[in-house]
Order: C-alpha cells, then structure tokens, then sequence
C-alpha cells in the first residue's frame, strides 16, 4: 500500500507529547511541532521528498530540533543528506516510526504561530473581496490611483455605491485613499498588490485547460 504524508504525520502525532499540526515555525510551515520537545517534524513521500528537505534546510539554526519522516524505502537515499544537515530522520513502516538518525540541538527559542491564529484575519480579508465589483475596484486600481468617480463610473455603479464597496476594501488593509481638490483617490496599498497578484494567479490556474503546477 502507498505510504501518504498523512499516514505519516498521524503516526508523528501519535509519538509526539504535545503535538501542534501544521504550525509556522519561525516563519517556515511544518507538518508537526512537538511544543514539549521544541521539535519540528516534516513528512515527506517521494514526490515532496525535495521540497521537505528545503524546508529543513531553511529550519537549521531557527528551531532547536528537526527530523524528516520518510517512508522506510526512502531511508537510503536521504540518510547521508540528513547527517550532513544536522536534521534527524526516522523511518515510518506499518504506521511505526523508527529513528533512524538522531537530531542535533541548538540553542534557539523559535517562534511557534498556530495555523487558527491567522484564521479570523484570512476569513476578513476573503470576505471582503467576495464581490465582483471589489474585484474590478481591486484589477482597476492595479494600474496606479484613480479617483472615486472614475472607480464608479468603471463599476456602472452610483458613487454612494461605489463608496460603501470601496470601504470594505479599506477596512481589509487592502486599499488606501486621499483627498485633494474635492476630490477622493483610492489606490492598492502593499498587501492589495500581493493579493491582486494571487487573485491573477488562481484566474489563470481556473482557466480552461490549465494544467496543475503550470
């Protein structure tokens, strides 16, 4: 039966004695964080074997422990990569872990952020762009500033209208806005450009005939 990474991360919070799932740990996201041991774990299978070892990499001298699960036929080729890492590496088989490689220690005292501290925020920001003319307000407003007028004449919308959306952005970081000459300008702040930028990206990936991983 193919091992998968949720095969192996159950088994992690089974050995575990105070498993926190899927936390970012000092800036880096791990599948389990051992608050007791101060131990960050990450199971990869063969397709995130890779990317599971970057992320290890980026760990060192950030987190006190880090150790690698791995299905027990990928021990072998990960084992010298693990040693020269500092990283521990454990075999998983039959739902058993087995430690294959111990880790080293250091001292640091890493910042642990739980993956609901954040949730509240994400749902604020994801409602407040779950319109189509916030949306056109946000693609507009990617070209550099525009007043109120012209946002409401783009939207087809009366500018009371246009103001009660436009707030909502505000209100969720992602715009900001001045006045000059009677005027009101509205423009995309550093968190609207990123988000802009993640919304073109799931368009393109939501597009008839993309492909995964395009």
């Amino acid at each position: 039966m193919r091992v998968r990474e949720v095969d192996i991360i159950q088994a992690l919070r089974d050995r575990a004695e105070d498993p926190l799932e899927f936390p970012v740990v000092s800036g880096v996201p791990v599948d389990l964080y051992d608050r007791a041991e101060k131990h960050a774990y990450l199971a990869a299978v063969p397709e995130t074997l890779e990317r599971k070892l970057g992320r290890a990499a980026l760990l060192l001298g950030r987190v006190p422990r880090v150790s690698l699960a791995v299905p027990s036929r990928e021990v072998d080729e990960v084992r010298l990569a693990a040693e020269e890492m500092g990283i521990g590496l454990l075999s998983y088989r039959n739902g058993e872990l087995e430690t294959v490689v111990e880790p080293e220690e250091r001292d640091v005292d890493p910042e642990v952020e739980a993956p609901w501290e954040r949730a509240e925020e994400l749902a604020e920001l994801l409602k407040a762009v779950s319109d189509e003319r916030r949306l056109t307000a946000l693609r507009l407003l990617e070209h550099g500033e525009e007043c109120l007028c012209k946002i409401a004449e783009a939207l087809g919308e009366s500018e009371p209208s246009t103001v009660y959306h436009l707030n909502q952005l505000l209100e969720a970081g992602l715009l900001e806005k001045r006045s000059e000459g009677g005027k009101t300008f509205y423009r995309l702040t550093e968190r609207g450009r990123i988000v802009v930028q993640v919304l073109k990206r799931l368009e393109d990936r939501l597009r008839p005939g993309s492909r995964p991983g395009e």
